[in-house]
């Protein structure tokens, strides 16, 4: 084979070589420009996602300086994401709680946690644009980049419900001595019961009793009065107001169900600051009774026995 052919041979390799070499470069650039394409469809998503979220959603870098602030933050701390981004975190902290939060940011960094209810180390605040302080339910997790650690809160304003918990522990009281008047009314009445049985109706001394809670107690919009029947092993509504009839006639529950249930079986008082959140909260029992979202059960006792 003469010099001339070998030469051919060579460069008839190397342009098949890099005619493969091209035809690589393509599929990487067509990969590339569907790996852009679908992260930009997910950015897209989680963008959605975060703006129609109701929760302020906040995430910051490792010095604590704001890099994500979604609707829900807009519409809980009055800020717009364009005066918070690049800030400190420090900005939508009470002056008073702000130790308390680099400490427990700095304890959550070391730990081998992801996530945590912030709530379970202190109370958590959030200070307003305004300055308004408010109390929030918190959850915070953080992910470990090249780049370093990315915090991210979870904050809901929970001064609704700190308000019903400060309404239910001031009735407590009043509700208590209330019904401690109402069952020594009660032992009077059924004592002379005995010698006036067909003087005295019994259901409707005790919707009586009903009337007086809901007249006597602030917010207070129902009440019932439920007996024990230990032939059924069932809780039966025998008194009730503020409750329509068609919904509590002949309503029977079990004693291992719902709130009234926990009452009877703990023989404490309990305050159900939200009732369709609570564990024991069964919205079968009784179609109609879906409605009531804090209540305050307070069993009646004879001696020691509910």
């Amino acid at each position: 084979m003469s010099d001339w052919e070998k030469s051919k041979e060579q460069l008839i390799d190397e342009l098949a070589t890099r005619h493969q070499r091209v035809i690589e470069l393509q599929q990487l650039e067509t990969e590339y420009q569907q790996t852009e394409r679908a992260l930009r469809a997910s950015e897209a998503r989680l963008a959605g996602i975060l703006d129609i979220s109701i929760e302020a959603i906040i995430s910051s870098d490792e010095r604590q300086e704001i890099i994500l602030f979604n609707k829900g933050a807009e519409t809980l701390f009055g800020y717009t994401a364009e005066e918070v981004i690049g800030k400190s975190l420090d900005m939508l902290i009470p002056e008073h709680f702000k130790l308390t939060h680099r400490q427990h940011i700095q304890t959550f960094e070391k730990s081998g946690e992801t996530a945590r209810q912030m709530a379970e180390r202190s109370e958590v605040y959030g200070k307003r644009k305004s300055g308004e302080e408010f109390p929030a339910e918190a959850s915070i997790s953080k992910l470990h980049i090249n780049e370093g650690t990315i915090f991210t809160v979870v904050l809901r304003d929970i001064t609704g419900r700190k308000a019903t918990e400060e309404t239910l522990r001031s009735n407590e009281q009043q509700m208590r001595l209330l019904l401690e008047q109402r069952n020594q009314e009660l032992e009077i009445l059924l004592g002379a019961s005995q010698q006036m049985v067909g003087d005295i109706n019994i259901d409707d001394l005790l919707t009586n009793v009903t009337k007086a809670i809901v007249s006597s107690l602030p917010q207070a919009e129902a009440a019932s009065l439920w007996l024990y029947d230990n032939r059924t092993d069932l809780l039966v509504a025998r008194a009730w107001s503020g409750y329509p009839d068609a919904i509590m006639s002949d309503l029977t529950i079990v004693t291992d169900r719902c709130m009234v249930g926990l009452v009877y079986r703990s023989g404490t008082t309990h305050n159900f600051v939200d009732v369709q959140n609570e564990v024991t909260y069964d919205p079968l029992v009784r179609p109609g009774l879906d409605q009531i979202r804090s209540a305050l059960g307070v069993p009646l006792l004879a001696g020691k026995q509910v």
